[in-house]
C-alpha cells in the first residue's frame, strides 16, 4: 500500500460527538493511512484527546478519502468542514475549519500563548537584518556619503505620522491598533505579519467581536 495522505472520521455514536480530520504526517514516515490511523497516530488535537480521557475511545473510526497531493487533501478537508459547519455545530468537537476561528476561550488563549514570548528564528532574525541594511545603506562615491532620506530625523519624524495616520485624520487603516485576547498589535499589518492572517480576515473577526479596532 502507498503512503497518502487522508482525511478521517472519528464518533462516538451513544453521544453523538464527532471528529474530522486530516493527516498527511505519515508521508513522511512511509506509513499507508491503515496502518497509521489509530495504530500510530491518534489524533493531533488536545481537545479530542481530553474528550477521549472523559469518554472512553470512539466506537467509529474511518479512513474518508486518500491523496496523493497534501494540498489537495488541505482544500478538500476544509470544503467538508465548512459544509458541515464545524465551528458551530455542537455535534462536531473541531473547533475551526482552519479559516473560521470559532468563538471559544480554548482558541484565544491557544493563539495567544502561541504568540506570547514567540521567539525569532536565526532565519527571521537575518531577514530583520537584511531589510533594515537596506533602509539604512548608504551609496558613496567620490569620498562622499549620498543623501539618505530614511536617516534624516525631520524625514522620519513625518514618516512616523504618516503611518499614525495624522495626516489624514488618524483614518488610516493600517494605523488602527488591533486588540486580540490579551495581546495589543500597534498597527493592522503588524497583526496581519504576526498571525499570517490577510487584513480581509482581521476586517471580519472585528466585525465578529473576536478582534477589536482600538483608535
Amino acid at each position: 500500500m502507498e503512503a497518502l495522505a487522508y482525511t478521517y472520521l472519528i464518533g462516538w455514536t451513544n453521544l453523538n460527538k464527532w471528529y474530522y480530520g486530516l493527516r498527511w504526517g505519515n508521508v513522511k514516515l512511509n506509513i499507508n493511512p491503515e496502518d497509521d490511523l489509530w495504530v500510530k497516530y491518534f489524533t493531533s488535537s488536545n481537545h479530542v484527546k481530553q474528550f477521549i480521557l472523559e469518554n472512553g475511545q470512539p466506537d467509529i473510526i474511518q479512513i474518508r478519502k486518500k491523496f496523493k497531493c497534501i494540498e489537495k487533501a488541505k482544500i478538500w478537508e476544509n470544503k467538508v468542514l465548512k459544509k458541515l459547519n464545524v465551528s458551530k455545530s455542537e455535534k462536531f468537537l473541531n473547533k475551526t475549519d482552519n479559516f473560521t476561528i470559532a468563538n471559544t476561550d480554548e482558541h484565544y488563549e491557544k493563539l495567544a500563548n502561541k504568540l506570547r514570548g514567540k521567539p525569532k528564528t536565526s532565519e527571521a532574525r537575518k531577514k530583520m537584518s537584511l531589510a533594515k541594511l537596506k533602509l539604512s545603506e548608504q551609496g558613496v562615491s567620490i569620498g562622499y556619503r549620498f543623501y539618505n532620506p530614511a536617516k534624516d530625523p525631520e524625514v522620519r519624524k513625518k514618516m512616523s505620522l504618516a503611518k499614525q495616520g495624522v495626516y489624514n485624520g488618524g483614518k488610516n487603516p493600517n494605523a488602527k491598533k488591533i486588540k486580540f485576547g490579551e495581546v495589543i498589535y500597534s498597527t493592522v499589518k503588524e497583526c496581519s505579519d504576526e498571525l499570517n492572517i490577510s487584513h480581509y480576515l482581521i476586517k471580519k473577526y472585528c466585525k465578529q467581536g473576536i478582534m477589536e479596532i482600538i483608535l
